[in-house]
Protein backbone atom coordinates (compact mmCIF):
# COMPACT_ATOMS: atom_id res chain seq x y z
CA UNK A 1 0.00 0.00 0.00
CA UNK A 2 1.07 3.57 -0.63
CA UNK A 3 0.61 6.30 1.93
CA UNK A 4 -0.36 9.92 1.63
CA UNK A 5 1.93 12.50 3.14
CA UNK A 6 1.22 13.04 6.80
CA UNK A 7 0.99 16.43 8.41
CA UNK A 8 4.47 17.49 9.50
CA UNK A 9 4.61 18.37 13.17
CA UNK A 10 7.40 18.39 15.68
CA UNK A 11 7.59 17.62 19.37
CA UNK A 12 7.44 21.37 20.06
CA UNK A 13 3.92 21.51 18.59
CA UNK A 14 2.52 19.33 21.37
CA UNK A 15 1.36 21.58 24.17
CA UNK A 16 1.87 20.78 27.82
CA UNK A 17 -1.74 20.02 28.61
CA UNK A 18 -1.53 18.66 32.13
CA UNK A 19 -3.56 15.84 33.60
CA UNK A 20 -6.97 15.27 32.06
CA UNK A 21 -8.27 14.00 35.40
CA UNK A 22 -8.05 17.53 36.76
CA UNK A 23 -10.00 18.92 33.81
CA UNK A 24 -13.08 16.69 33.62
CA UNK A 25 -16.05 16.75 35.99
CA UNK A 26 -19.40 15.01 35.82
CA UNK A 27 -22.86 16.52 36.04
CA UNK A 28 -24.98 13.90 37.81
CA UNK A 29 -28.44 12.70 36.95
CA UNK A 30 -28.90 9.83 39.38
CA UNK A 31 -31.44 7.11 38.61
CA UNK A 32 -32.38 6.59 42.29
CA UNK A 33 -33.10 8.80 45.35
CA UNK A 34 -30.07 10.82 46.40
CA UNK A 35 -28.33 9.80 49.60
CA UNK A 36 -28.05 12.33 52.40
CA UNK A 37 -24.31 12.77 51.87
CA UNK A 38 -24.90 13.40 48.17
CA UNK A 39 -27.53 16.06 48.92
CA UNK A 40 -25.06 17.68 51.30
CA UNK A 41 -22.47 17.60 48.55
CA UNK A 42 -24.87 19.30 46.13
CA UNK A 43 -25.69 22.02 48.68
CA UNK A 44 -21.97 22.57 49.21
CA UNK A 45 -21.38 22.81 45.48
CA UNK A 46 -24.18 25.35 44.98
CA UNK A 47 -22.96 27.58 47.81
CA UNK A 48 -19.29 27.43 46.86
CA UNK A 49 -17.78 30.43 45.02
CA UNK A 50 -16.89 29.97 41.34
CA UNK A 51 -13.49 28.33 40.85
CA UNK A 52 -10.55 30.50 39.88
CA UNK A 53 -9.20 28.04 37.34
CA UNK A 54 -10.57 25.89 34.54
CA UNK A 55 -11.18 22.88 36.78
CA UNK A 56 -14.64 21.32 36.71
CA UNK A 57 -14.24 18.87 39.58
CA UNK A 58 -17.53 17.79 41.12
CA UNK A 59 -17.80 18.06 44.90
CA UNK A 60 -20.36 15.26 45.19
CA UNK A 61 -19.04 12.38 47.26
CA UNK A 62 -19.96 9.26 45.33
CA UNK A 63 -17.75 6.90 47.29
CA UNK A 64 -19.18 3.85 48.99
CA UNK A 65 -22.34 1.89 48.18
CA UNK A 66 -24.42 3.79 45.66
CA UNK A 67 -27.25 1.39 44.93
CA UNK A 68 -27.75 -0.88 41.94
CA UNK A 69 -29.07 1.81 39.58
CA UNK A 70 -26.64 4.62 40.34
CA UNK A 71 -25.87 6.18 36.99
CA UNK A 72 -23.96 9.35 36.23
CA UNK A 73 -25.11 10.84 32.95
CA UNK A 74 -24.14 13.70 30.66
CA UNK A 75 -20.37 14.17 31.09
CA UNK A 76 -19.43 17.83 31.14
CA UNK A 77 -16.19 18.21 29.20
CA UNK A 78 -14.02 21.34 29.25
CA UNK A 79 -14.23 21.48 25.46
CA UNK A 80 -16.09 19.93 22.57
CA UNK A 81 -14.05 18.23 19.87
CA UNK A 82 -15.64 18.88 16.50
CA UNK A 83 -14.38 16.67 13.71
CA UNK A 84 -14.27 18.23 10.25
CA UNK A 85 -13.21 15.38 7.95
CA UNK A 86 -14.42 14.92 4.40
CA UNK A 87 -18.14 14.57 3.84
CA UNK A 88 -19.43 11.13 4.71
CA UNK A 89 -16.48 10.19 6.93
CA UNK A 90 -17.43 8.85 10.36
CA UNK A 91 -15.52 8.06 13.54
CA UNK A 92 -15.06 4.33 14.18
CA UNK A 93 -12.97 4.18 17.36
CA UNK A 94 -11.09 6.44 19.77
CA UNK A 95 -8.37 6.21 22.41
CA UNK A 96 -6.82 8.59 24.94
CA UNK A 97 -3.05 8.76 25.26
CA UNK A 98 -1.71 7.38 28.57
CA UNK A 99 -1.44 10.86 30.11
CA UNK A 100 -4.87 11.87 28.83
CA UNK A 101 -3.60 14.88 26.90
CA UNK A 102 -4.40 13.54 23.42
CA UNK A 103 -7.39 11.78 21.88
CA UNK A 104 -6.79 9.68 18.75
CA UNK A 105 -9.85 9.06 16.58
CA UNK A 106 -9.93 6.40 13.84
CA UNK A 107 -12.22 7.04 10.88
CA UNK A 108 -13.87 5.28 7.97
CA UNK A 109 -11.44 6.87 5.47
CA UNK A 110 -8.41 4.97 6.86
CA UNK A 111 -7.41 8.14 8.67
CA UNK A 112 -6.34 8.95 12.23
CA UNK A 113 -6.99 12.39 13.71
CA UNK A 114 -5.28 13.27 17.00
CA UNK A 115 -6.82 16.08 19.04
CA UNK A 116 -5.87 17.97 22.17
CA UNK A 117 -8.28 16.71 24.82
CA UNK A 118 -8.45 20.12 26.51
CA UNK A 119 -8.50 22.58 23.60
CA UNK A 120 -10.09 20.40 20.92
CA UNK A 121 -7.38 21.44 18.47
CA UNK A 122 -6.39 19.02 15.72
CA UNK A 123 -2.76 18.25 16.51
CA UNK A 124 -1.77 15.51 14.06
CA UNK A 125 -3.36 13.69 11.14
CA UNK A 126 -2.51 10.75 8.91
CA UNK A 127 -4.44 8.99 6.19
CA UNK A 128 -3.70 5.88 4.15
CA UNK A 129 -4.54 5.88 0.48
CA UNK A 130 -7.33 3.73 -0.86
CA UNK A 131 -6.66 0.12 -1.76
CA UNK A 132 -6.39 -1.36 -5.23
CA UNK A 133 -10.19 -1.57 -5.36
CA UNK A 134 -10.45 2.18 -4.75
CA UNK A 135 -12.09 1.76 -1.36
CA UNK A 136 -10.71 3.16 1.90
CA UNK A 137 -10.54 0.59 4.68
CA UNK A 138 -11.97 1.79 8.03
CA UNK A 139 -9.79 2.04 11.13
CA UNK A 140 -11.08 -0.59 13.55
CA UNK A 141 -8.91 -0.20 16.68
CA UNK A 142 -6.31 2.16 18.16
CA UNK A 143 -3.74 1.78 20.95
CA UNK A 144 -0.90 3.99 22.17
CA UNK A 145 2.39 2.11 22.60
CA UNK A 146 3.67 4.22 25.48
CA UNK A 147 5.04 1.81 28.09
CA UNK A 148 7.33 3.47 30.69
CA UNK A 149 10.29 1.40 29.50
CA UNK A 150 10.00 2.69 25.91
CA UNK A 151 11.87 5.82 24.88
CA UNK A 152 9.74 6.78 21.85
CA UNK A 153 6.43 8.29 22.90
CA UNK A 154 3.20 9.01 21.02
CA UNK A 155 3.47 5.87 18.90
CA UNK A 156 -0.03 5.03 17.68
CA UNK A 157 -0.73 1.46 16.64
CA UNK A 158 -3.88 0.99 14.60
CA UNK A 159 -5.63 -1.69 12.59
CA UNK A 160 -7.80 -1.46 9.51
CA UNK A 161 -10.47 -3.78 8.21
CA UNK A 162 -8.27 -4.88 5.31
CA UNK A 163 -6.04 -6.85 7.71
CA UNK A 164 -3.27 -4.27 8.27
CA UNK A 165 -1.57 -3.34 11.55
CA UNK A 166 0.40 -0.10 11.30
CA UNK A 167 2.72 1.90 13.56
CA UNK A 168 2.54 5.69 13.33
CA UNK A 169 4.63 8.22 15.24
CA UNK A 170 2.07 10.99 15.68
CA UNK A 171 4.58 13.66 16.76
CA UNK A 172 6.74 13.39 13.64
CA UNK A 173 3.90 12.31 11.35
CA UNK A 174 5.85 9.31 10.06
CA UNK A 175 5.01 5.65 9.71
CA UNK A 176 7.41 3.34 11.51
CA UNK A 177 8.53 0.38 9.45
CA UNK A 178 6.34 -1.73 7.24
CA UNK A 179 2.83 -2.75 8.30
CA UNK A 180 1.89 -6.22 9.47
CA UNK A 181 -0.44 -7.75 6.88
CA UNK A 182 -2.81 -10.61 7.65
CA UNK A 183 -3.77 -12.01 4.27
CA UNK A 184 -7.45 -12.89 3.77
CA UNK A 185 -8.37 -11.55 7.20
CA UNK A 186 -10.16 -8.49 8.53
CA UNK A 187 -8.85 -7.17 11.87
CA UNK A 188 -11.53 -5.86 14.21
CA UNK A 189 -9.74 -5.85 17.58
CA UNK A 190 -6.23 -5.24 18.90
CA UNK A 191 -4.49 -4.76 22.24
CA UNK A 192 -0.96 -4.17 23.54
CA UNK A 193 0.41 -5.80 26.69
CA UNK A 194 1.38 -3.76 29.71
CA UNK A 195 5.11 -3.46 28.90
CA UNK A 196 4.54 -2.77 25.20
CA UNK A 197 6.48 -5.82 23.95
CA UNK A 198 3.54 -7.77 22.49
CA UNK A 199 0.54 -6.80 20.39
CA UNK A 200 -2.40 -9.11 19.71
CA UNK A 201 -5.01 -8.94 16.93
CA UNK A 202 -8.31 -10.69 16.21
CA UNK A 203 -11.09 -10.45 13.69
CA UNK A 204 -12.85 -12.25 10.88
CA UNK A 205 -11.07 -15.61 10.93
CA UNK A 206 -11.78 -16.34 14.64
CA UNK A 207 -8.08 -16.57 15.61
CA UNK A 208 -5.96 -14.43 17.94
CA UNK A 209 -2.45 -13.60 16.71
CA UNK A 210 0.36 -12.34 18.93
CA UNK A 211 3.26 -10.33 17.49
CA UNK A 212 6.52 -9.02 18.87
CA UNK A 213 6.08 -5.24 18.72
CA UNK A 214 9.75 -4.54 17.94
CA UNK A 215 10.36 -7.09 15.17
CA UNK A 216 6.69 -7.37 14.07
CA UNK A 217 7.21 -11.12 13.84
CA UNK A 218 4.35 -13.50 14.58
CA UNK A 219 4.94 -15.13 17.96
CA UNK A 220 1.82 -17.24 18.36
CA UNK A 221 -1.53 -18.01 16.73
CA UNK A 222 -4.26 -18.92 19.19
CA UNK A 223 -7.24 -20.96 18.03
CA UNK A 224 -9.20 -23.83 19.48
CA UNK A 225 -8.94 -24.95 23.10
CA UNK A 226 -7.79 -27.66 25.43
CA UNK A 227 -9.58 -29.25 28.34
CA UNK A 228 -7.81 -31.29 30.95
CA UNK A 229 -9.49 -34.35 32.42
CA UNK A 230 -11.85 -33.43 35.23
CA UNK A 231 -11.95 -29.72 34.40
CA UNK A 232 -15.22 -27.86 33.97
CA UNK A 233 -15.76 -25.93 30.73
CA UNK A 234 -18.17 -23.01 30.58
CA UNK A 235 -19.73 -22.85 27.14
CA UNK A 236 -19.59 -25.39 24.35
CA UNK A 237 -16.58 -27.18 25.84
CA UNK A 238 -14.52 -26.86 22.68
CA UNK A 239 -12.74 -23.57 23.25
CA UNK A 240 -11.90 -21.03 20.61
CA UNK A 241 -14.22 -18.79 18.62
CA UNK A 242 -16.62 -19.86 15.88
CA UNK A 243 -17.45 -16.39 14.57
CA UNK A 244 -16.05 -12.87 14.30
CA UNK A 245 -14.09 -11.43 17.22
CA UNK A 246 -14.70 -7.79 18.13
CA UNK A 247 -13.12 -7.39 21.59
CA UNK A 248 -9.63 -8.33 22.80
CA UNK A 249 -7.84 -7.47 26.04
CA UNK A 250 -4.56 -8.35 27.71
CA UNK A 251 -4.72 -9.14 31.42
CA UNK A 252 -2.53 -6.63 33.29
CA UNK A 253 -1.81 -9.03 36.16
CA UNK A 254 -1.13 -12.05 33.93
CA UNK A 255 0.86 -10.87 30.88
CA UNK A 256 0.54 -14.24 29.13
CA UNK A 257 -3.29 -14.21 29.33
CA UNK A 258 -5.68 -12.65 26.82
CA UNK A 259 -9.47 -12.44 26.84
CA UNK A 260 -11.62 -12.09 23.72
CA UNK A 261 -15.28 -11.98 22.73
CA UNK A 262 -17.49 -11.58 19.68
CA UNK A 263 -20.50 -12.74 17.71
CA UNK A 264 -20.48 -16.36 18.88
CA UNK A 265 -21.84 -15.55 22.36
CA UNK A 266 -18.64 -16.66 24.09
CA UNK A 267 -15.74 -15.08 25.93
CA UNK A 268 -12.52 -17.01 25.45
CA UNK A 269 -9.65 -16.92 27.94
CA UNK A 270 -6.34 -17.66 26.22
CA UNK A 271 -2.96 -18.63 27.64
CA UNK A 272 -0.10 -17.88 25.23
CA UNK A 273 2.08 -20.47 27.00
CA UNK A 274 -0.45 -23.18 26.14
CA UNK A 275 -1.25 -21.79 22.70
CA UNK A 276 -5.01 -22.18 23.01
CA UNK A 277 -8.10 -21.22 24.99
CA UNK A 278 -8.08 -22.57 28.56
CA UNK A 279 -11.60 -21.50 29.49
CA UNK A 280 -14.79 -20.53 27.65
CA UNK A 281 -17.63 -18.47 29.09
CA UNK A 282 -20.96 -18.74 27.31
CA UNK A 283 -23.42 -15.83 27.19
CA UNK A 284 -21.99 -12.40 26.21
CA UNK A 285 -22.78 -11.23 22.68
CA UNK A 286 -20.15 -8.61 21.80
CA UNK A 287 -20.23 -6.50 18.65
CA UNK A 288 -17.61 -3.92 19.62
CA UNK A 289 -14.84 -3.10 22.09
CA UNK A 290 -17.06 -3.96 25.04
CA UNK A 291 -14.87 -6.14 27.25
CA UNK A 292 -12.47 -5.28 30.06
CA UNK A 293 -10.54 -6.97 32.88
CA UNK A 294 -9.74 -5.63 36.33
CA UNK A 295 -8.34 -7.56 39.29
CA UNK A 296 -9.51 -10.97 38.08
CA UNK A 297 -12.99 -9.78 37.09
CA UNK A 298 -14.14 -9.71 33.46
CA UNK A 299 -16.84 -7.17 32.57
CA UNK A 300 -18.79 -7.59 29.33
CA UNK A 301 -21.24 -5.33 27.50
CA UNK A 302 -23.60 -7.33 25.29
CA UNK A 303 -25.50 -5.86 22.36
CA UNK A 304 -28.97 -6.77 23.60
CA UNK A 305 -31.89 -5.40 25.58
CA UNK A 306 -31.58 -7.45 28.74
CA UNK A 307 -28.68 -8.71 30.85
CA UNK A 308 -26.42 -6.43 28.85
CA UNK A 309 -23.72 -5.67 31.45
CA UNK A 310 -22.31 -8.62 33.37
CA UNK A 311 -19.29 -9.41 35.50
CA UNK A 312 -17.54 -12.78 35.53
CA UNK A 313 -14.93 -14.44 37.71
CA UNK A 314 -11.90 -14.97 35.50
CA UNK A 315 -10.62 -17.93 37.52
CA UNK A 316 -13.80 -20.01 37.48
CA UNK A 317 -15.77 -18.55 34.57
CA UNK A 318 -18.80 -18.12 36.81
CA UNK A 319 -21.20 -15.19 36.54
CA UNK A 320 -20.73 -12.76 39.44
CA UNK A 321 -23.37 -10.14 38.82
CA UNK A 322 -25.87 -8.76 36.31
CA UNK A 323 -25.29 -5.01 36.42
CA UNK A 324 -28.59 -3.09 36.04
CA UNK A 325 -28.72 -1.41 32.65
CA UNK A 326 -32.29 -0.19 32.47
CA UNK A 327 -33.49 2.37 29.92
CA UNK A 328 -34.95 5.65 31.08
CA UNK A 329 -38.74 5.83 31.08
CA UNK A 330 -40.34 5.88 27.61
CA UNK A 331 -37.03 5.49 25.78
CA UNK A 332 -35.59 2.67 23.75
CA UNK A 333 -32.73 0.70 25.33
CA UNK A 334 -29.09 1.48 24.77
CA UNK A 335 -27.54 -1.38 22.79
CA UNK A 336 -23.94 -1.49 23.99
CA UNK A 337 -21.09 -1.11 21.53
CA UNK A 338 -18.26 -0.06 23.86
CA UNK A 339 -17.35 -0.58 27.51
CA UNK A 340 -14.32 0.15 29.66
CA UNK A 341 -13.54 -0.22 33.34
CA UNK A 342 -11.72 2.39 35.39
CA UNK A 343 -8.25 1.35 36.53
CA UNK A 344 -5.85 2.58 39.23
CA UNK A 345 -7.33 5.75 40.78
CA UNK A 346 -10.56 5.30 38.80
CA UNK A 347 -11.16 1.72 39.97
CA UNK A 348 -14.81 1.03 40.68
CA UNK A 349 -16.08 3.09 37.74
CA UNK A 350 -17.33 1.77 34.42
CA UNK A 351 -18.12 3.69 31.24
CA UNK A 352 -20.30 2.22 28.49
CA UNK A 353 -22.36 3.41 25.57
CA UNK A 354 -23.96 2.39 22.34
CA UNK A 355 -26.70 2.82 19.77
CA UNK A 356 -30.46 2.78 20.12
CA UNK A 357 -30.90 5.52 22.69
CA UNK A 358 -27.39 6.74 21.73
CA UNK A 359 -26.53 6.96 25.39
CA UNK A 360 -23.33 6.94 27.40
CA UNK A 361 -23.27 6.10 31.09
CA UNK A 362 -20.75 6.18 33.91
CA UNK A 363 -21.58 3.62 36.61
Amino acid sequence: MQYMNAREDSDDDVESLGDLDEEIGWQPSVARPLLAREIAGLDKQRSAPPPDDDSHESSIDMAGPAGPNAVLRAPVLPTTITMTPDEGVEAMCARFSPDGSLLAVGCTDSGIRVYSSTTGKLMFEIRCTKGADGVASPVTSIRFRDAPSLETKNVVMFTTADGHLRYWHATSGKFLGTPVVEEDNQIFAMDVNVDGTRVATAGLDHSVRVYDTASRKLVSTLSGGKQEAGETSYGDGLGGHSNRVFALKYCMLEPHVLVSGGWDNTVQIWDVRVGSAVRSIYGPHLVGDALDIDDGVITTGSHRRYRAVQTWDMGSGQLIHDVPWLPAADTEPCMILSLQMGHSAKRGLMAAGGCGSREGRLL
